[in-house]
């Protein structure tokens, strides 16, 4: 479902509990993903737990804005705090992978007394180091040109094959297709 908040629209999936219970979970996908992502996790979970999966602003359903203000860490964090009010006025558990996880991780310094936890996969806070977070900022930036010179399957082509992903051509076809 889209929720519209102030100024942008954010989809988000809900999983309902067996005991509809307010114990909810807050779903945040990686970088190129979706709340999709989660789909195969989501039956994992105590049933206990309301889970809902968040399609991040430029991703899956949700709104891709030309205006780069939307994809900032505090927009970003106020969109993720936007959601959680939209559901809740309690506490959460965030679960976020990667970028998802940086994300979560962000929001978790800004507003920790919404969080009941933080539950962080593939993610770090940054790297500490000046010249190789420089180093860093300047393959970022090459990453974000050709993304915006390729078409998106080029895109989907060259990410699916960095080196980070090597272990899923393991899958079955079937598993690593989807």
């Amino acid at each position: 479902m889209l929720i519209k908040l102030s100024n942008v629209s954010l989809n988000a999936e809900v999983y309902s509990s067996k005991d509809h219970s307010n114990n909810l979970l807050f779903l945040l996908h990686g970088f190129t993903g979706s709340s999709e992502d989660w789909k195969q996790i989501i039956p994992l979970f105590d049933t206990r737990f309301q889970k809902i999966t968040v399609d991040l602003i430029g991703h899956g359903k949700s709104d891709s804005p030309a205006d780069a203000s939307f994809y900032s860490e505090e927009s970003i964090v106020e969109q993720i705090a936007g959601l959680i009010k939209h559901f809740t006025s309690g506490k959460i558990i965030l679960i976020g992978y990667s970028m998802g996880g940086r994300a979560a991780l962000s929001f978790a310094v800004k507003y920790p007394q919404l969080l009941n936890g933080l539950i962080l996969e593939s993610t770090s806070a940054g790297i500490k180091e000046k010249t190789l977070r420089g180093e860093r900022v300047k393959l970022d930036e090459q990453l974000a040109s050709y993304i915006e010179s390729n078409s998106s399957e080029s895109f989907g082509d060259y990410w699916m094959n960095i080196d980070l992903f090597d272990s899923q051509k393991n899958l079955p076809k079937e598993k690593f297709a989807a």
